[in-house]
């Protein structure tokens, strides 16, 4: 019946005409957060799985987006910033769940990401899945099968999640070896997800993302002039120095990522290192 539903809504949003397409984008981008083409079917299936509930697992390089589109997804639907865990190696089961903690002369219990999460009717992200321990993990699996519910072992309550409570889970690849330390997620627990796969961003897609955020939109490089991103805003006009600016920084970030040698893991940066550094320049070019 779920799976139903899921085919049916994700039909709904992915087989649309590049019209529809165009219109989805420009109601889901902002200068904050802009949606580039290739990244449109995904946020179209995170739509399709909010709107029928289904757990959803993230999946890509780090920096890529992940997270901050489920943020933004919230943001544009008025809701409240989702609730989140950073998981490592040393998270447990109380970092979801609460704990009690010291109140005057006695101990009261304090909820934990996951359980306001559940009682609010909020999101809740569990990013870097693939590092939690297996303990966490076992915790979670009542509540990525559907039953909705969750026991709090400190103080015996069963917690029942409100209708609108979505859960999201972001973790990078684990076969990959630049992400050492993650860990294979069991089949048994990776098939309660339905998965979105995020790849890194190409020269072109760092281009327009960089240039859009000073809300102008620019004309694709490579086949017929058609605008690949589309924002709100904008006047339309184009910058010179920040339309190249941003192509400048596009292919640096790309340089920088596909170098080889012994020392090349220390020229890596990120798509977050990017825009910190674009929004400083983008400062430095507003100065009179």
């Amino acid at each position: 019946m779920v799976k139903a539903q899921l085919r049916q809504a994700l039909d709904a949003v992915l087989n649309v005409d590049v019209g529809d397409r165009i219109e989805f984008a420009r109601n889901l981008s902002s200068a904050d957060h802009v949606l580039v083409l290739e990244r449109l079917r995904t946020a179209q299936a995170v739509e399709g799985c909010v709107v029928v509930g289904a757990p959803i697992l993230l999946e890509g390089p780090a920096a890529c987006g992940k997270t901050s589109l489920v943020f933004h997804l919230a943001q544009k639907r008025g809701l409240p910033p989702p609730e989140r865990v950073n998981n490592t190696d040393s998270t447990t089961t109380q970092d979801y769940l609460g704990t009690y903690l010291p109140q005057g002369r006695s101990f009261v219990w304090n909820d934990g990401p996951l359980t306001r999460a559940m009682r609010m009717g909020t999101w809740f992200i569990a990013d870097e899945l693939n590092l939690a321990d297996p303990s966490v993990m076992s915790m979670l699996c009542p509540l990525l099968e559907g039953r909705n519910c969750i026991y709090l072992p400190g103080c015996g309550e069963l917690v029942v999640a409100e209708p609108a409570f979505r859960f999201f889970a972001t973790q990078n690849d684990a076969t990959d070896p630049a992400y050492a330390g993650r860990k294979k997620l069991p089949t048994s627990l990776r098939n309660r997800f339905v998965e979105a796969q995020f790849s890194d961003f190409t020269e072109e897609d760092l281009r327009l993302i960089l240039s859009q955020r000073r809300d102008r939109q620019i004309p694709h490089s490579g086949d017929g002039g058609g605008v690949d991103v589309v924002v709100g805003g904008g006047d339309g006009g184009g910058d010179w120095e920040v339309t190249r600016l941003a192509a400048d920084m596009a292919a640096c970030y790309k340089r920088l990522n596909s170098a080889t040698g012994p020392f090349a893991s220390f020229l890596h940066v990120t798509m977050r290192c990017l825009l910190y550094t674009s929004d400083a320049a983008d400062d430095l070019l507003c100065v009179d």
